[in-house]
């Protein structure tokens, strides 16, 4: 248990080397021998903590970084040693540690501490946590104390989280940073997904969309993404252009002070003509209305909203063609030869998810990338090319892409007979002179590599690994292990599969092949932690076949 911050206080007051009078009287030999291994078995059993550091999957010694966070010697107090260390802790990554809500109550005190040096992120997803919990983690981030930036809590799909936001461009307009980072509910009916979010009182955004609400109490809202098609005439007809995605939303419970919905444009540079030339439209049966908003770094701000279609678009006659924050993805969907495809966007979440989408139907395996490439002007076309001397890629087309409008169908394909065990790729666009993205591919980021029998377990992302066994699993699987591995992703904590998602892997085909096909694409495209879980499990279930797949 915590103490409570006056006898924090006070403790501070009376000691120099962070153990007041009353913890010295208490701290014997064989205490601080008893701590001492302590400490010690917590050190070897978690030697290694990660941080969510650049190179990811890199970890740093629990001895480099323990001090960070108060694990000191002794009562409460703060030593010298700890409070004369000056580097500060970024991230931090606590999923899976089971903390709930009590946990978390003890670490945001913890974090309230001005002294605490973790600056950016805190991931505590997958740690069950509920109502009471999020509202202490909301109120942390409105503590003047604390430095976070965001929160992740649930399950991650990495390549569908929240957009990366690096643009040097516009770095120095305001945008405000205390939000709690929450994953929805995804239910897909007639290839159509509604995302659903409940939150009890504060500040949050949501981790696909990038959409933010504000509330004074608990509330429940959903949405879906719609296509700008449905208003193609209206937009041309009031000279508008889209500057992020049309959102259906609704407000199922409870009320909302603020929502912010995300955009795409670049506001460095020409902050005041861009917001000037921004609006809300509002898409109701009656017609199209457009509203005056206040703009942010990456959102338009509305309080006490009215839901219906939202989206936000600029005047043409005032921005024709403007800024705009572009994300790059790449998927590969060929080994041998090596086939990749090259796509780069505006950063529109719904556009990019259109894209996943296709290339997993395509058997497409994404590959974790870097995709942030700042701003670009909407009129700039762009190529790729590949620097590999010993094997020249064919890549179609052989002309520029227009950066817009967008398309799934937009795309270089990278054709590379035999690739070197790395190669590097850029993109380079009409209005620039150097590549605007550079990146080094290696072997290991679009194959396994070859392993005989009896060999240690598949290396690569899991997301990988289920996309490499998919057809033995179709072949393998049987009904029982099918119905077993249903009822156990619905009652994972936390859940993989709801049960209406399980229903409509039964209901859609009566062919067990078909529903074992459905199963696996479905929770290929929750990433990589659903592949791990479903992995894990049919090592449990069905040992033989698990052999055979040389998992």
């Amino acid at each position: 248990m915590m103490d409570s911050e006056p006898d924090v206080k006070k403790r501070r007051s009376d000691s120099k080397g962070g153990v007041s009078s009353s913890d010295s009287d208490r701290w014997t030999p064989e205490l601080a021998e008893v701590h001492e291994k302590f400490r010690s078995t917590l050190k070897s059993k978690f030697q290694h903590l990660n941080e969510g550091v650049p190179n990811q999957g890199e970890s740093r010694l629990l001895q480099k970084i323990y001090t960070e966070l108060f694990l000191t010697k002794g009562g409460g107090g703060v030593n010298e040693e700890h409070e004369s260390n000056s580097c500060s802790l970024k991230e931090l990554n606590l999923s899976f540690n089971e903390l709930h809500d009590a946990g978390v109550q003890h670490l945001s005190e913890l974090l309230k501490n001005p002294h605490c040096k973790l600056e950016k992120e805190l991931d505590l997803s997958n740690n069950e946590l509920h109502d009471a919990g999020v509202q202490h983690l909301s109120e942390l981030l409105k503590n003047p104390h604390c430095k976070l930036e965001c929160i992740p809590l649930l399950m991650e799909d990495h390549h569908n989280g929240a957009p990366q936001r690096s643009c040097e461009s516009c770095a120095e307009v305001p945008d405000s940073s205390h939000w709690v980072l929450v994953k929805p509910e995804v239910s897909t009916e007639e290839s159509v997904s509604t995302y659903s979010l409940s939150s009890p009182a504060g500040s949050y955004e949501c981790a696909e969309s990038g959409l933010r609400w504000t509330c004074a109490g608990p509330v429940t809202l959903q949405y879906r993404f719609t296509d700008w098609h449905v208003f193609a005439e209206e937009l041309a007809h009031m000279q508008l252009g889209p500057a992020g995605p049309l959102m259906d939303i609704k407000l199922m419970s409870g009320e909302l002070e603020e929502i912010h919905l995300p955009h795409f444009l670049c506001l460095g540079g020409s902050e005041a003509s861009v917001c000037d030339a921004v609006r809300v439209l509002h898409g109701r049966e009656s017609g199209v209305c457009v509203e005056v908003c206040e703009m942010t770094r990456h959102h338009a701000r509305l309080l006490h909203p009215s839901f219906s279609l939202f989206g936000l678009v600029h005047y043409l006659s005032d921005l024709l063609f403007p800024k705009v924050h572009c994300e790059l993805l790449l998927f590969c969907t060929c080994i041998t030869p090596l086939e990749l495809h090259t796509y780069l966007v505006p950063n529109d979440p719904a556009h990019i998810q259109a894209i996943h989408k296709k290339e997993v139907e395509k058997r497409g395996v994404w590959i974790d990338k870097p995709g942030a490439v700042g701003s670009l002007w909407l009129k700039d076309t762009f190529c790729v090319r590949t620097l590999c001397p010993s094997c020249p890629s064919e890549i179609q087309p052989k002309k520029n892409l227009n950066l817009w409008p967008p398309s799934t169908s937009k795309f270089f394909e990278v054709c590379m007979k035999q690739p070197e065990e790395e190669f590097d790729m850029e993109v380079i666009s009409s209005q620039h002179t150097e590549p605007i993205w550079t990146v080094t591919i290696r072997r290991r980021d679009y194959c396994q590599p070859s392993r005989s029998p009896g060999q240690g377990s598949s290396q690569g992302t899991n997301t990988e690994r289920l996309f490499q066994v998919r057809p033995g699993l179709i072949s393998g699987v049987s009904s029982g292990v099918l119905r077993s591995m249903l009822d156990r992703l619905q009652v994972h904590r936390p859940p993989v599969l709801s049960s209406r998602e399980a229903g409509e892997v039964l209901q859609r085909n009566q062919v067990l092949q078909d529903q074992v096909s459905c199963l696996v694409d479905m929770v290929h495209r929750k990433g990589d932690t659903a592949c791990r879980i479903m992995l894990v499990l049919l090592e449990e279930l069905d040992p033989h076949l698990y052999g055979e797949l040389h998992l």
